[in-house]
């Protein structure tokens, strides 16, 4: 009897390959192709070679292939299109002036299968938070930054959330049309306020040339133009545009707002202007700000402010003096000049301090009329009087008044106030007292909600409003 044989052929079944992350959606002005994609992870706006890119197809469909390092950061990061000349529209044809759009970082997870329309809208959206978070100082916010910090990530929420309320305001669109196709949903609506916006989208990325040529040694900065502004006597004049704009470098900071005519060619009238330059004297740090602005609608006066600011830093110590001087009812931006600080209206002495791994920050606030105004009557004029002062002068000074947080104040000023800042454990605890007896107490946690308690002898605490 024969036995039969049976043979079994074992298989061996490769491993499943992991699916590429990917990032899908579509460049909407009219629906572009030929524009350049790109996740900017480490918030430089430029693109880098470790960065993700690719070129739009047609009806403005692109892909962008992230490998797993990378698809961490598309929560974090902002998506940037670059629509170059010779680019098509498929509504207006060849473009034939270069132009910037954006997609903010929402903070959620995204799935393969969702659209990320990045427009003139999504752009909108995206200016608005990045403004808003530059006056915070927050210029950086590169995906590993936004990820190891939850303060950061509950600002960008916050922000996301206020910029989307202004559009839809400013614009009377809803969050879903910000973020839909709002040509494959034939929204007229939503098409119109799109085209508008990018007639300041191409004028900025123009002006960029300028503020590059103006500023070669820039370390960042940015361009905005745009209808409407609620700093300009509350948006009285909702079509009209405006430019503005902001500059880093090495030295100092520059800020503008401008009012331009309406085929953007030229400058109508300056609504605001900051600028801070920072010099290294022989005495210490010098810090020289001016701010020319005039809110209150065409043909009104401007404001100029001008304060000069000296820092000594003397064993992890810091010692600031600064002096301001303030005019008003100035009749052109060109006649708020600067003008002599041995007039000036208000002088100011700031402590910084490090106390056992404790944040201490202390400041003085001193009236013209005040007799501590004519105290170190020479340390004026800081950018010519620098070399000539002598800064234990002003430490022995500043060490006469009980300046310290635990100390009573025997200076006599306008005002003071004295700051604790507590960082060492997860959260952080802030106290404040002031000059009229009132102590406040913030507590921080890690989940970015906080509780607040006052008190008048910094012992007995309850709430604010008791």
């Amino acid at each position: 009897m024969m036995m039969a044989v049976i043979r079994i052929t074992l298989i061996k079944i490769p491993p499943p390959v992991s699916q590429e992350f990917r990032i899908k959606g579509k460049v909407i002005d009219g629906y572009v192709s030929g524009a350049k994609v790109w996740l900017d992870i480490n918030d430089n706006n430029q693109l880098d070679n470790d960065e993700p890119s690719t070129i739009s197809k047609s009806t403005g469909d692109y892909l962008l292939e992230l490998s797993e390092t990378q698809k961490d950061c598309i929560a974090y990061s902002t998506l940037y299109v670059d629509v170059p000349v010779g680019a098509v529209d498929e509504d207006s044809g060849v473009i034939t002036q270069a132009y910037q759009m954006s997609f903010p970082p929402r903070l959620k997870t995204y799935s393969n299968d969702e659209l990320l329309n990045i427009s003139p809208l999504t752009t909108f959206v995206w200016q608005h938070i990045r403004a808003r978070l530059e006056k915070e100082n927050e210029r950086l916010l590169s995906c590993s930054e936004v990820k190891s910090s939850q303060q950061l990530r509950q600002k960008i929420k916050e922000e996301l959330s206020d910029g989307l309320k202004y559009l839809v305001t400013h614009y009377n669109l809803s969050a879903q049309q910000i973020f839909d196709d709002f040509i494959l949903n034939n929204d007229s609506e939503a098409y119109k306020k799109a085209q508008s916006i990018v007639k300041g989208l191409k004028s900025a990325y123009q002006y960029q040339a300028v503020i590059e040529s103006t500023y070669p040694a820039a370390t960042y900065y940015r361009v905005m133009v745009y209808q409407g502004s609620e700093i300009d006597n509350n948006n009285a004049y909702p079509d009209a545009w405006y430019r503005e704009w902001s500059v880093w470098y090495p030295s100092g900071y520059r800020y503008r707002l401008e009012k331009m005519t309406d085929n953007l060619s030229s400058v109508a009238r300056v609504i605001y202007d900051r600028a801070e330059e920072e010099l290294i004297t022989a005495t210490g740090k010098l810090l020289e700000t001016s701010d020319v602005f005039s809110y209150s609608g065409d043909n009104t006066a401007y404001r100029c402010s001008y304060q000069e600011k000296l820092t000594i830093t003397e064993a992890e110590i810091d010692y600031s003096i600064s002096n301001s001087v303030e005019s008003s009812a100035v009749s052109d931006y060109e006649a708020c000049a600067k003008v002599s600080f041995d007039d000036g209206d208000w002088r100011y002495y700031e402590i910084n301090y490090i106390d056992e791994g404790i944040n201490y920050y202390i400041r003085f606030d001193i009236q013209k009329d005040d007799d501590e105004h004519k105290t170190l009557n020479h340390w004026k004029n800081l950018r010519s009087s620098a070399g000539s002062l002598v800064k234990e002068e002003l430490i022995s000074h500043f060490k006469t008044f009980g300046y310290r947080f635990e100390q009573a104040v025997t200076l006599v000023a306008y005002s003071w106030s004295k700051r604790m800042t507590d960082t060492r454990n997860d959260g952080y605890i802030q106290v404040d007292k002031y000059s009229n007896g009132q102590w406040v107490k913030l507590i921080y946690e890690n989940n970015g909600t906080y509780k607040q308690t006052c008190s008048f002898d910094g012992v007995n605490w309850s709430a604010c409003n008791e």
